[in-house]
């Protein structure tokens, strides 16, 4: 009986050491505000539905609002881990062995710019951002995977942001946001004047995230975002390129004053 209660006793010891340390890596601040009414939506909408579509051109800050919200979800221990899933090349297929490595460094590069994002966000509020990033990643509260990782997958108590849907097709993102389980949200992103996935632009096919804003929109569990080039915040220059660039996608400059300095 002392063997069982000794055993048992040091199981709740290091349940209760894990405890710790996690709370310890959580114990980060993060200062965040929205500088939009669309900023506004996208994060009540990220707090209310189970699955999210967000679109919209690059600069709106679709991704920051994003990570802000797992952040919070996974500093209040609303959930046990944030995965970024991610497209790894420009054909429909999913093999990764064109680039170097094992998994983690094969998607890697694909992170950089959410880890950038993460980063800022820590060092703003005054910490270490690369060194609370590489925690959580050494701790496995967040974890980056290329998209085939998901297959008959089930995913509970986390929150996955899958980012890049525009080079998707339907088929793989069904695939993905089939692997929901208990306790757990999907953030889904993308620009649909960005799609570089030579399967759909070769066949001109309907992009994944497309698809599945026309076709989940009815579902009270789905929200659905969309930022224009009216809700840019990261450079003003950056909706008049978007207009002049890719007219049929952003819409077109209503004037064009050469003369303004």
């Amino acid at each position: 009986m002392g063997k069982k209660k000794t055993v048992k006793s040091d199981y709740e010891e290091e349940l209760k050491l894990i405890h710790t340390e996690r709370n310890n890596i959580l114990n980060f601040k993060i200062e965040f505000k929205c500088k939009t009414q669309k900023q506004k939506e996208l994060l009540k909408t990220l707090q209310s539905k189970t699955i999210t579509f967000i679109k919209g051109p690059a600069g709106t800050g679709k991704s920051y609002v994003g990570i802000y919200s797992a952040l919070t979800e996974l500093k209040n221990n609303n959930i046990d881990k944030i995965l970024f899933i991610y497209p790894t090349q420009e054909d429909e297929g999913e093999s990764l062995g064109f680039l170097p490595g094992d998994e983690f460094e094969k998607v890697s590069p694909f992170f950089g710019p959410d880890k950038y994002t993460m980063e800022k966000m820590f060092t703003a509020s005054g910490k270490n951002g690369p060194d609370i990033v590489n925690q959580l990643l050494n701790k496995k509260l967040i974890e980056i995977h290329p998209t085939l990782w998901m297959r008959g997958l089930t995913i509970d108590n986390s929150i996955v942001i899958i980012s890049e849907c525009q080079n998707m097709n339907s088929d793989i993102l069904l695939k993905l946001i089939t692997r929901i389980g208990e306790n757990t949200k999907i953030y889904i992103n993308g620009d649909i004047g960005q799609i570089s996935s030579k399967g759909i632009k070769k066949d001109n096919k309907i992009s994944g995230l497309q698809y599945a804003i026309d076709h989940l929109s009815i579902l009270d569990e789905i929200g659905i975002v969309e930022f224009g080039t009216e809700d840019i915040v990261r450079n003003s220059l950056i909706s008049k390129i978007l207009k002049c660039w890719s007219p049929d996608v952003y819409g077109t400059l209503e004037t064009i004053d050469k003369n303004k300095e």
